[in-house]
């Protein structure tokens, strides 16, 4: 069974695929007036590594863009300030003070892409002591943009891609994040303690994920090919649900509860069947009664 996904899920990339499945589920049309924002892209290449950031920040003077900027440049600076730095420790400093939106893109995207070069540099001169060939290069993609604008909230998108030389690059990132339109405060879109009460939704959902690429299952199937080590309950995922016009999304991040072959298992519960399950500031947003 796992090589008939791999097989499927093999022919796409697995940063086109997991980027095309995030975006595509975020996406919704504005609602309203647009809420502004500036872009900047960069890239930094060299014959060991490629670097390339995009960061999508509010532009407005009010105060729900000052929440969501602060909330963003966060998110910055917890992928880039530990780039690649396996021990979890902070590679260079917080940006500090209260430059621009392009001071802050630019503190961050020089400073992880020095890091990038000098880790590649080092890590090509340990193997060309005892590898024969060509020494692959590192690369890293930083995306953190806008995906969805409504009347009651507004989503940032943070999916990055890694490769440091080994077998295959990965996904990472901090998936969709979801902000109250009027205040700018993250929304918790769940209740707490909810994932015992939800087996039967995420279930389903796994179930018509591995359908669409053709590869059948019941749940006992189910549950005998995830990753779930002697878990017998299938955990939410690590990223937040995202809303979309059709129901809140769930995507799951590679390795989370399925091999590297499964891709990252993704699916949409319909609103009407995921709201007992909705915080009351998740209802307000959404607009759900």
């Amino acid at each position: 069974m796992k090589s008939k996904i791999f097989n499927v899920l093999g022919g796409i990339s697995v940063k086109t695929a997991a980027a095309v499945c995030m975006i595509a589920a975020a996406a919704c049309n504005n609602q309203g007036k647009s809420f502004k924002t500036e872009t900047f892209t960069a890239s930094d290449t060299t014959s060991r590594t490629s670097f390339t950031m995009k960061a999508e920040l509010p532009a407005g003077k009010d105060a729900a863009s000052a929440n969501i900027r602060k909330e963003l440049v966060g998110v910055m600076d917890s992928q880039l300030a530990f780039i690649c730095s396996y021990e979890g420790d902070r590679v260079f400093p917080a940006f500090e003070g209260e430059g621009s939106n392009e001071a802050i893109f630019n503190y961050y995207k020089e400073n992880a892409a020095k890091q990038l070069r000098d880790l590649a540099g080092e890590d090509a001169a340990e193997r060309a002591e005892y590898f024969d060939g060509e020494i692959p290069g590192w690369e890293y993609d930083f995306s953190l943009t806008k995906t969805a604008d409504t009347l009651g909230y507004i989503v940032f998108q943070n999916l990055d891609y890694i490769y440091t030389g080994g077998a295959h690059g990965g996904m990472t990132g901090q998936g969709s994040m979801t902000f109250d339109r009027e205040s700018g405060e993250r929304i918790k879109i769940l209740k707490d303690d909810v994932a015992d009460a939800m087996q039967p939704l995420l279930v389903k959902g796994l179930i018509s994920y591995f359908g669409e690429y053709d590869v059948q299952m019941t749940e006992d199937n189910l549950m005998e090919h995830l990753m779930l080590w002697e878990s017998t309950q299938i955990p939410l995922p690590g990223w937040d649900p995202c809303p979309s016009a059709d129901g809140l999304v769930f995507t799951y991040q590679q390795y989370e509860i399925a091999s590297y072959a499964d891709g990252m298992p993704s699916f949409t519960v319909p609103y009407e069947e995921i709201r007992p399950f909705l915080s009351e500031e998740a209802l307000k947003v959404l607009h759900i009664r």
